[in-house]
């Protein structure tokens, strides 16, 4: 598909691949990444990940603060992103705690509203906003598993609240809201949301004999505030009508008698036939529920 002008703008200035071995980036940019990102970038794929990966992070972190960027920089942004997580997961590394703020906060960075007109012109070339929601699930996982037992981590943002817990099975008492709106610190946007979902703890009880009372859980859990605003457009004449909220588990439970509750406001009333859908973006599709019962494959959740 052809990009649109801004977008075509950007890839006159193509840059090369952040990793020799693999793939190159998808669009130009505007943003100047220097040969010193480069080469952080190589001496974390040679096994360096705690010095290399953090100094992308913060150099990253500066480039997307000064929000002078174009379309192509937001899917350059989204490739380094996703090389970090590759690279913190082949070497096994976790990520120190400002390093999973930087991240979140890079991320904040990209979803600012400002950015919804690049975000749709780099739509156009490549889908980074749903590249994107993988790359987080997937450092979600990296960071918990990284946790000890009974450690949770909560990461606040201007565009992004996010929650990261390792659970022993049996140490799951009671049902888990998300996001917990009295916790100090808490961004005013999702302390003053109607957004929430309940994790019920019988999510977490052993129904197999896969798991037993010593399996551990990481529970990842993400609000997003604006993300509706930068997916790609739907071609079935809906469209996203609330905030987004992604929660994952590892490893899949495996109960299938259990349900979320789940409060999404409408972010417009002028809308027809709304309803509640499960998208799971590891498929082409989305399925429609309207009992609210999830198949914990599917991971984000959107009221439409």
């Amino acid at each position: 598909m052809a990009p649109s002008s801004e977008a075509g703008s950007a890839q006159q200035q193509p840059m090369e691949a952040l990793n020799a071995g693999g793939p190159g980036l998808r669009a130009g940019s505007a943003i100047t990444l220097s040969a010193q990102i480069k080469e952080h970038l190589a001496k974390g794929q040679r096994m360096l990940a705690g010095d290399g990966m953090s100094q992308v992070t913060k150099t990253l972190l500066d480039l997307t603060q000064r929000k002078n960027f174009y379309a192509g920089d937001l899917l350059i942004s989204v490739e380094i992103l996703r090389n970090v997580t590759d690279t913190f997961k082949r070497a096994s590394y976790i990520p120190a705690s400002d390093g999973v703020q930087n991240f979140f906060q890079i991320i904040s960075n990209l979803l600012d509203e400002e950015n919804k007109e690049k975000w749709e012109d780099a739509q156009q070339i490549y889908p980074g906003s749903v590249e994107l929601m993988q790359v987080i699930e997937d450092f979600i996982h990296i960071v918990g598993m990284g946790m000890m037992d009974f450690q949770n981590s909560y990461l606040m943002t201007g565009n992004v609240v996010a929650s990261i817990q390792k659970l022993p099975a049996a140490s799951v008492l009671t049902d888990i809201n998300f996001p917990m709106k009295g916790r100090k610190g808490m961004v005013d946007w999702a302390r003053n949301s109607e957004d929430r979902v309940v994790i019920p703890k019988n999510i977490f009880t052993p129904m197999s004999t896969e798991l037993d009372e010593s399996t551990v859980f990481v529970l990842g859990a993400v609000l997003y505030k604006n993300l509706e605003l930068i997916l790609p457009t739907l071609r079935n004449f809906t469209v996203v009508n609330s905030k987004i909220i992604v929660v994952t588990i590892r490893p899949e439970p495996k109960t299938t008698d259990s349900f979320l509750e789940i409060e999404l406001a409408h972010l417009s009333n002028g809308t027809l036939n709304p309803y509640c859908v499960l998208w799971d973006d590891s498929r082409t599709y989305t399925i429609s529920v309207s009992s609210y019962r999830i198949s914990f494959a599917l991971l984000e959740v959107v009221c439409l």
